[in-house]
């Protein structure tokens, strides 16, 4: 098992590639990086729109996944804008999904 840091030494690419190639380390590092803003995110949601903030986080997490082994770096986006977007409209489909009443909300965070 290799021992990574988050650091200036592991760039995102980096570890995007490593975790695709079957490195469970990478994909813990990335996942670990970036769910406090999969966090932040569900939260925005659940106080404008009274949805479980788990449920909603536990979907973004998937996003993030979803978006590790997604990710095309030869399109010159930014891991970390590319796992927004992927997260995001990962949650977004969850809430159009749960009750007709949220659409309003919904339509708010994509106009």
């Amino acid at each position: 098992m290799s021992s990574y840091s988050i650091g200036k030494e592991h760039n995102d690419n980096e570890l995007v590639f490593r975790a695709k190639a079957g490195d469970s380390v990478a994909l813990s590092l990335l996942i670990e990086k970036y769910s406090g803003y999969v966090l932040k995110k569900a939260n925005s949601f659940k106080n404008l729109c009274g949805i479980d903030t788990e449920d909603l986080y536990q979907e973004g997490i998937i996003g993030l996944v979803s978006s590790i082994y997604s990710f095309d770096e030869t399109y010159g986006t930014k891991f970390s804008t590319y796992s927004a977007t992927v997260y995001t409209r990962k949650m977004l489909s969850v809430l159009r999904k749960s009750t007709n009443d949220i659409s309003n909300c919904v339509d708010s965070f994509t106009s």
